[in-house]
């Protein structure tokens, strides 16, 4: 089920100049929301996964255990949904990379639980030097039976759980792309990358942006932040992010106090299920310097650096990293968007804060 090209090429340019995405209000911006009586759909930008530094040493965080009493693992466990790929002439010439994100696709389809099938168009393509992989939700949807908070956009595949069906039926769930001209990618899945970056935690990454991990704020030249592709209401995500303690999605949109309440300050998500971690708010990527497609729509790089086990929805992955598993913080995030998961996101405040632990392995030079 593939989306027209038109849309798809409205998307790119999109994913150019807005990616970031914006953080939608309870307050002014909910107000713009068009009052109809049917569900609605739009379009939103694709986020990107970036390289990043090497760490200095190779670092692995293996597929998550189910709980910690049984130890079970995720992977091949009995799936909570069901996700249907369509794949480009690319990855039908290439049976390793279809392999590695199968093997991305298992991590999701054993945390996610939705009555409804997810669909995910899967492509190469050039996307520019330095970015791995770039992709979001076909489409956004509001009011719809079965949404948890009014006002509010929340990403297809997520709004579908929550209605029960499915509400766009002409176009995929997840358009994921990844780069065809990148000569690093290991596309197998037993973490020995040797000096590879490592595709399946690229693809694990991307899929969960286009499960939800994104917000909707973005920030143009002159500093003024604004919601993205006239949503003029917040995504699921918008309404648990604050700065320096304030809700972000009360902040008048479009203003200059917005952009700045995402730039170089503590920006930081602070939903119910992401607190029950134990760590306290989930820090994000907020720069002083707005960063297209990673700013605000990530967790951040310093605070969760290679090897944490919360290091996989940071905006940069380097070579010899390898992430096999969405880390409690990311899960906590889209349980707070909506989602209903069949694992806890919770780890031990001892176990995350470690670089490295049972959790993360340091793997040995080769």
């Amino acid at each position: 089920m593939q989306r027209s090209s038109a849309l798809r090429l409205v998307t790119l340019i999109a994913a150019v100049t807005l990616l970031g995405v914006p953080s939608l209000s309870h307050g002014p911006a909910a107000a713009s929301t068009p009052s109809v009586s049917g569900p609605q759909l739009r379009a939103v930008p694709q986020i990107p996964l970036v390289v990043g530094p090497t760490p200095l040493q190779p670092t692995l965080v293996p597929v998550a255990p189910r709980n910690s009493a049984t130890r079970g693992s995720l992977h091949a466990a009995s799936t909570t949904s069901a996700f249907i790929v369509n794949y480009d002439a690319g990855f039908n010439a290439n049976p390793a990379a279809k392999a590695a994100f199968q093997f991305a696709v298992d991590q999701w389809s054993n945390i996610i639980q939705s009555p409804v099938p997810i669909t995910v168009d899967a492509t190469f393509t050039n996307l520019g030097a330095g970015v791995l992989g770039s992709a979001g939700p076909q489409n956004v949807a509001s009011n719809f039976t079965g949404r948890p908070i009014a006002n509010t956009w929340y990403p297809i595949a997520l709004a579908n759980a929550l209605h029960g069906s499915d509400l766009d039926t002409t176009s995929s769930d997840i358009d994921a792309q990844f780069s065809s001209t990148f000569g690093g990618f290991y596309f197998g899945t037993d973490g020995q990358t040797g000096g590879k970056y490592d595709f399946a935690s690229v693809v694990l990454h991307e899929l969960g942006h286009g499960l939800g991990f994104l917000g909707a704020v973005t920030v143009d030249n002159a500093g003024v932040g604004d919601y993205c592709c006239g949503l003029g209401a917040p995504l699921a995500y918008d309404r648990f992010t604050r700065s320096n303690g304030q809700a972000i999605d009360q902040i008048g949109a479009p203003s200059q106090t917005l952009g700045t309440a995402v730039r170089g300050q503590s920006v930081q998500f602070s939903g119910p299920q992401t607190l029950a971690v134990g760590l306290g708010p989930a820090q994000l990527y907020a720069p002083a310097g707005w960063q297209g497609g990673s700013s605000y729509s990530h967790l951040d790089e310093s605070t969760y650096g290679a090897g944490n086990p919360n290091s996989l929805m940071t905006p940069a992955i380097g070579a010899d990293e390898v992430i096999h598993a969405a880390g409690p913080l990311a899960l906590g995030i889209l349980a707070d968007t909506g989602w209903s998961l069949s694992t806890q996101p919770i780890l031990s405040v001892a176990t995350a804060r470690m670089p490295c632990s049972e959790t993360c392995t340091k793997m040995p030079f080769r």
